[in-house]
């Protein structure tokens, strides 16, 4: 799997999206026997500054991209470590993270049920 981030900047609105593509079968596979895993886009994000976005899931095969825009006229004047480029660096971060979390723990799953067996009477 592969998780591919742009980047863009548009008349002052810093614009981040995620693509995650590239799945393996494996993958695909545990996500059909064990359900999709989903991140949030939102909650509470933390780096240089902190700040909440409200809560939004999504499924982290079928709904990608994931995208998120930071308008720079909302940057707050009194702390110039509060712009849009920051809170969207921190987001690319969190979410990267997240993904990677739900990732892992997709591929942790161990199936010991399934099986066939064959008894001769």
């Amino acid at each position: 799997m592969k998780a591919r981030t742009f980047k863009s900047i548009e008349d002052g609105v810093y614009k981040v999206s995620i693509y995650t593509e590239d799945w393996s079968e494996n993958d695909i596979g545990l996500m059909i026997k064990y359900d999709e895993p989903e991140i949030n886009l939102g909650g509470s994000f933390s780096g240089a500054i902190s700040y909440t976005l409200p809560d939004q899931y999504a499924r982290i095969r079928n709904e990608s991209p994931f995208t998120v825009s930071f308008d720079s006229r909302d940057d707050d004047p009194g702390t110039p470590t509060d712009t849009a480029e920051v809170r969207a660096d921190i987001w690319a971060t969190a979410i990267l993270s997240r993904l990677e979390t739900e990732i892992t723990t997709l591929r942790s799953h161990t199936d010991d049920f399934t099986s066939e067996s064959v008894v001769v009477i």
